[in-house]
């Protein structure tokens, strides 16, 4: 009974959910609001400490300020956006200097279109273009959306016409049997390959491409509504098209080296005025994302990696064996909870016809053992030598590394030949 219940809840929770409107807010610019002094109604909801029956009814709002990276919460919740800033027309009146309340941009965007959906006349005085007081006034509103099902803008254009079946050809579900949703466009419908339109597990591919194919103008307007979308609006209003990641790949890679070499953090990529900034540079580029960044970096770190095991066999073709210096030192900070260490070789490379001689560095990264011990340190240098394909036997020279006891026995386990050196330095004798 009780699973029947829940099934039947659930079922119930769908439907409801299926007959959900689904609406297109148009993003007005925050200056140009503020130019023109839009007035819209905030729900009283909105605000803190109101009364029940201040939260039931809207107070009548003007935009005032607009700031393009304003912050909002704090810690974790902490984002900047565009904001504006609008007074209230009662506090106008009861306090003169009230400095008003901010809002982030999208909104107020909603809350606009929440005001004059019902009388898109009335919002003509704040729209400057007639072509977009034209596009307000038709809007969404031309479109029944009484079946739409999801929040989506694409299907706007779509009717849902019930259920079917799709075998996908590739993939985990290859050959399997699958539901999906059989969807009808509602501005032609009768192309005889593209009457009926599936969506499989939410892919909306195929709408959009219909759209493309048979109807340019409501393509755009799907597109420019899309988070997946390459379309964006530039400030010039003018449709740009941003680059694919493959185009953008390689100032993705120039992006994350920046980030690195000047000690930024890879979150600058959502700082609206960087991005700002990196648009009046290439209005068709958008930085990488965060995680996107550190795939990167893991990815550049590999392929110079190969790379420099290609040049030390190069080298050692070259010049035989032995032929290159090792240094090598591991430290802990003063938590001593973990520990690093840095290896690097040392040689004299032929480029372009001259003698360069370079020290390129082998690994830096966590010492991987609790204990600095001989044994621990010799398996880590076995390692990191056999990625790199060098011998510390027969391809290094001269090992360098301090006089501690356990570097020693670590050489020793390796049968490694060494020498201890003394070096008279003042300054050491005073530190300890």
């Amino acid at each position: 009974m009780a699973s029947t219940a829940s099934a039947a809840a659930a079922k119930r929770k769908k439907s409801v959910q299926s007959a959900l409107p689904c609406e297109i807010v148009k993003k007005y610019p925050g200056q140009q609001q503020v130019d023109l002094n839009v007035k819209i109604d905030i729900p009283g909801h909105w605000f803190n400490g109101m009364s029940a029956a201040d939260k039931a009814r809207s107070f009548a709002a003007t935009a005032v300020e607009y700031d393009r990276c304003r912050q909002f919460g704090s810690g974790r919740s902490l984002a900047k956006t565009e904001a504006i800033r609008f007074q209230v027309e009662e506090d106008a009146f009861s306090e003169p200097n009230h400095e008003g309340y901010w809002i982030k941009l999208d909104q107020w965007n909603r809350f606009r279109n929440d005001t004059f959906k019902d009388n898109r006349e009335a919002e003509l005085a704040f729209i400057t273009d007639a072509d977009a007081s034209a596009r307000a006034v038709a809007g969404p509103a031309a479109i029944d959306e009484k079946d739409a099902p999801t929040k989506a803008a694409i299907y706007l254009y779509f009717e849902h016409v019930g259920q079917g079946t799709h075998v996908p050809m590739r993939g985990r579900n290859k050959g399997k049997t699958m539901k999906c949703e059989l969807w009808k466009c509602r501005t032609c419908g009768t192309h005889s390959d593209d009457a009926v339109h599936k969506v499989f597990q939410g892919s909306t591919g195929g709408l959009f491409k219909h759209l493309k194919r048979y109807h340019a103008a409501e393509h755009e307007r799907a597109s420019l509504a899309s988070t997946h979308s390459r379309l964006r609006v530039g400030p010039d209003g003018n449709l740009t098209q941003v680059y694919t990641f493959k185009e953008a790949l390689p100032k993705h890679i120039r992006f994350v080296l920046f980030v690195i070499l000047d000690l930024k953090h890879f979150q600058l990529s959502r700082s609206e005025p960087f991005r700002e900034y990196s648009r009046a540079l290439d209005e068709r580029y958008v930085p990488c994302s965060r995680d996107t960044s550190a795939k990167l970096v893991f990815v550049t770190k590999s392929l110079m990696f190969a790379a420099l095991c290609k040049a030390l066999r190069a080298a050692k073709a070259q010049l035989g064996e032995p032929f290159a210096g090792f240094q090598s030192d591991i430290w802990s900070p003063k938590d001593n909870k973990t520990s690093f260490v840095c290896s690097r070789l040392s040689l004299i490379v032929k480029y372009k016809g001259k003698n360069l001689d370079v020290a390129p560095v082998l690994g830096f990264e966590e010492f991987p053992e609790n204990r600095h011990t001989g044994p621990a340190i010799s398996r880590y240098l076995g390692t990191l030598m056999g990625k790199a394909e060098v011998s510390m036997s027969s391809s290094i020279t001269l090992p360098t590394l301090d006089g501690a006891a356990n570097n020693k026995k670590a050489f020793k386990v390796m049968k490694k030949r060494f020498k201890v050196r003394q070096v008279s330095d003042p300054s050491c004798s005073r530190r300890h």
